[in-house]
C-alpha cells in the first residue's frame, strides 16, 4: 500500500463575530472559531491507498481513511479509523469517533447533509472505525457509497479537549474509492458545528425556536408552527443511514403525521425554509 500525507497548510481560522453578524453562541457569551480547510487539489483514495488526515494541522494524525480489496476481490470497501495500535505504530485517541449507524454486521458512517448538526447528541459510533462505502457480492452497503458531496460527523481529541467537525467527501464502488474534498472542525471545545460551516457565513441559518417545535409521540411527528412566513417550506425526515424515508411540504399552519411503515428507533427530521432550517431527533415507538 502507498502511503499519503497532506500538508494541511491551507487552513484558514474565521472567527465568527457580532460585527460580521453571524457567530454562534456557546452557553450565553462565548463566540465559537471554525478552522476551514479546502482541500485543493481534492485527495482520492484508492484501493490499496493509506491516507493520514491531520484535521487541526497539530502534527498528530487524527483520522486515516483507506481504500482496500479482499483477495481475490470479493469485498471491497473503504473505512476512516479515529485510533489504531498495531505492533509497528500507533495515532489517534479512543475518542475520535465518527456519526454513524449498526448496518449489517458493520459499524458504517452516516452521510450527512449541509447544516446537519453534529454535536455531542449525535449518534456516534461506539467503535473507532467506520465503513464508508463496500461492495460484497455485488452488493452495495454503506451511505457513502456513489454519493457526492456528503459530509462525515466527526469528533476528536486535542490536548484533553474534544471538538467536532466534518469532513466534506464523494465515494463511488464501481471500483471503490474515497475523494476528500474539504474539512471544518469548531476550534472552542465542545461546541457544535454545522456540516458544511466554513465560519464564513456559508452554512445555513437556525429557524428560532419560538417559531418552530418538532417532537413525537408514539410514532407521530408533531411540527408546531408559529409565525413562520416562509415563501417556501419543506420537512424530510432522515433514518440513522442518512437516507430520507419521509418528504413533504410543510404546512405552516402546523401539522403532524403517523409514521407507521417505519421501523422503531431514532430519526433526525429536518426542516427547512427558505434560506433557514431546524433539525431535530426524533424517537419512533409502538
Amino acid at each position: 500500500m502507498k502511503k499519503l500525507y497532506k500538508n494541511n497548510s491551507a487552513q484558514k481560522l474565521a472567527a465568527y463575530s457580532a460585527m460580521a453578524g453571524a457567530f454562534v453562541a456557546l452557553g450565553t457569551n462565548a463566540e465559537a472559531q471554525v478552522v476551514f480547510t479546502d482541500i485543493s487539489p481534492d485527495e482520492e483514495i484508492e484501493i490499496g491507498d493509506l491516507f493520514e488526515l491531520d484535521i487541526n494541522d497539530d502534527g498528530e494524525t487524527d483520522f486515516i481513511f483507506q481504500a482496500t480489496s479482499t483477495t481475490g476481490g470479493s469485498w471491497s470497501f473503504a473505512r476512516v479509523f479515529g485510533s489504531i495500535t498495531t505492533s509497528m505504530y500507533a495515532f489517534g485517541n479512543s475518542s475520535n469517533r465518527f456519526i454513524g449507524y449498526s448496518g449489517p454486521a458493520l459499524p458504517y458512517g452516516s452521510a450527512l447533509d449541509e447544516g446537519d448538526e453534529i454535536s455531542s447528541g449525535g449518534d456516534f459510533l461506539t467503535l473507532n472505525v467506520a465503513f464508508l462505502a463496500s461492495v460484497y457480492g455485488g452488493i452495495t452497503y454503506g451511505a457513502f457509497a456513489d454519493q457526492d458531496d456528503k459530509f462525515l460527523g466527526v469528533k476528536f481529541v486535542v490536548g484533553s479537549d474534544l471538538h467536532f467537525g466534518w469532513i466534506l467527501m464523494d465515494a463511488t464502488v464501481s471500483p471503490v474509492s474515497v475523494t476528500l474534498k474539504a474539512m471544518g472542525y469548531d476550534s472552542t471545545a465542545e461546541t457544535t458545528i454545522l456540516a458544511g460551516d466554513d465560519g464564513l457565513g456559508a452554512a445555513i441559518n437556525q429557524i428560532p425556536a419560538d417559531q418552530l417545535s418538532i417532537y413525537s409521540y408514539g410514532k407521530t411527528v408533531h411540527i408546531a408552527v408559529n409565525n413562520l412566513n416562509a415563501e417556501n417550506a419543506s420537512v424530510n425526515i432522515y433514518n440513522i443511514a442518512g437516507q430520507v424515508v419521509f418528504s413533504n411540504i410543510l404546512n405552516q399552519n402546523g401539522m403532524q403525521f403517523t409514521l407507521a411503515n417505519l421501523a422503531e428507533g431514532a430519526y433526525t427530521v429536518k426542516v427547512i425554509a427558505d434560506n433557514a432550517s431546524m433539525t431535530k431527533q426524533v424517537l419512533l415507538a409502538d
